[in-house]
């Protein structure tokens, strides 16, 4: 390989590893470490994308998704309908 080929090719490789990395720093800004009742798990904040988060919020989370940010009252009046449930 010539030295032009050479150099061509090592740039290609740098740019795809900047993208690489790119790519990885957005994923985990829409990843974020929820909690609930003393569990923690990472959620996704993909389907919230437009939406404001920030810590301290409420979201209602399905299979790993942040589906939607509810309001503190909100997520008060769900856990203590979902302790009802499990009590009955």
């Amino acid at each position: 390989m010539n030295k032009r080929k050479q150099k061509h090719s090592l740039h290609q490789m740098l740019k795809h590893i900047e993208h690489a990395e790119e790519r990885r720093r957005r994923y985990e800004k829409r990843k974020a470490l929820c909690e609930a009742k003393g569990i923690e798990r990472e959620v996704s904040l993909f389907m919230l994308q437009g939406e404001e988060v920030a810590p301290g919020d409420h979201v209602l989370v399905h299979v790993g998704y942040a589906i939607q940010k509810v309001s503190e009252e909100d997520a008060r009046l769900a856990w203590e309908l979902f302790d009802e449930i499990e009590h009955a």
